[in-house]
């Protein structure tokens, strides 16, 4: 939303703008490259489901509202299960800040409530992080389904111990690419509707880690 506006400006001055990763409201933009985001919440919610038998209570750890990126990854996430698994609940769904400490906190005071928790899915790296430290200090690591977003040494370790049960991973390489040869496009053509180029996630599970595609993608 903020964005909005300096972008408009920048193409009333004729500066052709590419937008990556994360979108942006408006139309001013000559296009987007990024992941689709709703579609990654999907295909969480998917590998969470099987992981449960389809049944047993889930929690969504959230970042701060107004992210594009991380909410419709947690709203792709809620449409599958109500539209697949009755027999899943969501009950706890919160937006628990953008800085370690909070993460960290309140996903602490989660586990420690009487809530039954059999699930849980972090919407990206802050918050997944966030959550692997919370389930290491309360001993509770390996007790619950835990799928996060996006890849860092130490969240790769996470599944390579087997207390992460997968990990969405975006393609950044690809988005750069992609990305760069859109403005080379863009650059003298008219303006012309958003162009959009989704280039997808991978998940990555204890079982597929050492593949070489997943290598590859991981260290590119």
């Amino acid at each position: 939303d903020r964005l909005e506006d300096p972008v408009k400006l920048a193409t009333q001055l004729g500066i052709k703008v590419i937008v990556v990763d994360s979108s942006l409201r408006g139309d001013h933009h000559s296009g987007f490259v990024g992941t689709d985001t709703r579609e990654a919440g999907k295909a969480s919610a998917r590998e969470m489901v099987r992981l449960l038998h389809g049944q047993g209570n889930v929690a969504i750890v959230r970042i701060v509202k107004g992210s594009a990126s991380t909410d419709e990854r947690a709203e792709g996430f809620i449409e599958y299960v109500k539209t697949t698994s009755p027999d899943i609940k969501i009950i706890y769904d919160s937006w628990d800040g953008s800085s370690m400490g909070s993460l960290v906190s309140n996903t602490i005071k989660l586990l420690k409530s009487n809530l039954v928790i059999d699930g849980i899915f972090a919407v990206n790296e802050t918050a997944t992080e966030g959550v692997l430290r919370a389930l290491r200090s309360t001993g509770r690591s390996k007790q619950i389904r835990f799928i996060g977003f996006d890849a860092t040494d130490y969240l790769l370790d996470g599944v390579k111990t087997g207390e992460l049960d997968g990990l969405l991973v975006q393609d950044p390489r690809n988005m750069g690419y992609q990305s760069v040869m859109m403005a080379i496009e863009a650059i003298g053509k008219a303006p012309a509707s958003v162009k959009n180029v989704t280039t997808g996630v991978t998940l990555i599970t204890p079982m597929n880690l050492q593949n070489p595609d997943i290598r590859k993608l991981l260290k590119p």
